[in-house]
C-alpha cells in the first residue's frame, strides 16, 4: 500500500521526543493493527504485526501508536507504550465520533477490511 501522509507540527514534535523517524512511522502505518475509535484511526504495532525477516530491526517499535485523522491522511500524534495495555485501552474507547454523534469510518478505508 502506498500512503501519502501529512504531519501536524504536534506529531513532528512528538516524533522527535520519542526518537521516531519518518520510516518508523510509515512502518507502523503499513504494518500496524487498525482500530477505528473516537472518530480517528489508531494504528498499533504489535509483535505479531512485524514480519519475521524484519523483527530484529523493528522490534523496538512494538507498542508504537500512530493516530491518524478521520480520513487517514494526516498524522495527528505518535506515542509508545506497552503493546498489550495500549491495544486494550484503545479497544475500550468509544467507537463514536463525538462531534458527529455517530460511528464514522470512510467507506474506501473500510473496504480494506
Amino acid at each position: 500500500m502506498n500512503y501519502t501522509l501529512s504531519f501536524t507540527s504536534h506529531a513532528l514534535f512528538r516524533m522527535a521526543q520519542r526518537n521516531l523517524s519518518l520510516a518508523d512511522v510509515m512502518f507502523v502505518v503499513t504494518n500496524g493493527t487498525r482500530y477505528w475509535r473516537a472518530g480517528a484511526l489508531h494504528l498499533v504495532l504489535l509483535f505479531k504485526d512485524i514480519p519475521k525477516h524484519e523483527q530484529r530491526q523493528f522490534a523496538r517499535l512494538e507498542g508504537t501508536v500512530v493516530l491518524l485523522d478521520r480520513e487517514g491522511e494526516e498524522v495527528r500524534t505518535v506515542y509508545r507504550g506497552n503493546a498489550r495495555q495500549i491495544s486494550k485501552r484503545i479497544r475500550c474507547k468509544t467507537k463514536l465520533d463525538l462531534k458527529k454523534g455517530r460511528a464514522y469510518a470512510p467507506q474506501e478505508m473500510m473496504a480494506e477490511y
